[in-house]
């Protein structure tokens, strides 16, 4: 090799690690909160019942967040799906109940222009969304005292957030605020949905 191509690649080479490191460190980050909020970080509370560590609990399946505080928590974390769905049965029983949750194509700061929606009964599910619905919810409205899981891939698959309204009214949240474990933002990436009460 000549010494001009050398002064060339060796640089490369330097900016590709720095570039790489960097990727790296964004990745850790977004594992250590893996529920975030355009505003502000949301912490995780507990993940399988103990206080979560991001050196303990590097692994986050699935994600429940309370909209009031439960045992002075509001981010319930579970390793494996397992874990959730005996949370989710002790705590979150799907019931049918006279009560509609609302699922819209555009996110917003007032729950209005929210673009076209989809309905879905509490206590029923969708399996797979529908190909015209497939990966392209934004928003919600949740009914008073009942429970959304959104799945990021059709017949219950993939990362689960499961947003609890144990209010009396009805929860209007935007998926834009959220990540998945892996960093990818909930918007636009739901597949199927669960409701209970």
């Amino acid at each position: 090799m000549t010494r001009k191509f050398l002064v060339v690649l060796i640089p490369m080479i330097v900016f590709a690690f720095i570039l790489s490191l960097s990727f790296g460190m964004i990745t850790t980050q977004a594992m250590a909160n893996p529920v975030s909020n355009a505003n502000k970080t949301l912490k995780v509370d507990t993940v399988d019942g103990k206080t979560y560590s991001p050196q303990s609990h590097k692994k986050i399946a699935a994600i429940i967040l309370f909209r009031n505080a439960v045992n002075g928590h509001h981010v319930f974390g579970f390793s494996t799906v397992e874990k959730y769905r005996a949370f989710q049965k002790q705590y979150l029983k799907p019931q049918n109940a006279a009560g509609t949750n609302y699922f819209y194509e555009n996110a917003s700061f007032d729950s209005r222009g929210l673009g076209s929606y989809i309905t879905l009964s509490v206590g029923s599910s969708y399996y797979y969304v529908g190909n015209s619905w497939n990966d392209r919810i934004s928003s919600t409205h949740i009914y008073p005292s009942s429970y959304v899981t959104f799945y990021q891939d059709w017949h219950y698959q993939g990362y689960y957030l499961t947003l609890a309204n144990n209010g009396g009214d009805y929860w209007f949240q935007n998926l834009t605020d959220y990540n998945m474990p892996n960093g990818t933002n909930w918007n636009d990436q739901v597949s199927s949905i669960t409701s209970g009460r």
